[in-house]
């Protein structure tokens, strides 16, 4: 389960926000979770990189670069899937479509643990809130015309836009990105004969019945759109 809105998961809880860094110090399992899938991520997106320069028959370190210099992950993906669409054979691009479907999904996470604003909840004790700087904002100008218009403002409104990564949800998260990681780097040793470890069809025929794929075969990910 991903994290869930601390109005359904702890509707009469305190909380605590505006020191981020202290929120994650007085969290540590918690904090090293989230360290632990940001530098997961970096290596899932090395592993691209590498897919990248493979596909294009190129030296890697231009290659690589260049897809680093793309602003935002839609850019990333629609470079990797328009040149797959002229690289590569139907059964390879199958198992690619997965991969990149799987991406997506991970990507659209690790994104939100990057950026988000963390604060502590009062009946979480090791897990740890977070909310959206867009959320924080609008609340924030929310607040300060009440405050204008009124006299006071209601600072515990900005409640409705927490949620609470609960630890099993910051370790199913880090499966998943290791998940995406390693069958990027089996699709790679499939892509590329020449490194010595040679994955054959069949083991191709495997990546596409992982539990990944499986899971992402007919996927319409809904995990992380019901929440703030």
């Amino acid at each position: 389960m991903a994290r869930q809105p601390i109005s359904s998961k702890y509707p009469k809880t305190g909380f605590v926000v505006g020191d981020g860094a202290g929120s994650l110090k007085a969290r540590p399992k918690a904090a090293s979770l989230i360290a632990q899938c940001l530098a997961e991520w970096s290596e899932a997106e090395f592993q691209i990189g590498r897919l990248l320069a493979t596909m294009l028959k190129a030296d890697s370190e231009p290659t690589i670069a260049l897809y680093f210099t793309l602003n935002n992950e839609k850019a990333k993906r629609d470079a990797l899937v328009a040149i797959a669409d002229y690289t590569m054979q139907p059964r390879a691009k199958q198992v690619f479509d997965l991969i990149v479907r799987a991406r997506d999904s991970v990507a659209k996470q690790r994104a939100d643990l990057a950026h988000g604003l963390y604060c502590l909840i009062d009946d979480e004790p090791n897990g740890i809130g977070w909310m959206s700087t867009k959320h924080r904002i609008k609340n924030w100008s929310d607040v300060k015309q009440q405050i204008t218009s009124n006299g006071c403002g209601d600072y515990g409104s900005v409640g409705q836009f927490i949620s609470v990564y609960e630890i099993q949800d910051l370790e199913n998260l880090l499966n998943e990105i290791n998940e995406v990681k390693y069958t990027i780097i089996q699709f790679n040793l499939y892509l590329e004969p020449g490194t010595g470890h040679y994955l054959d069809s069949e083991a191709l025929d495997q990546l596409l019945k992982s539990p990944l794929a499986l899971r992402f075969q007919n996927h319409t990910d809904t995990r992380q759109k019901s929440c703030p």
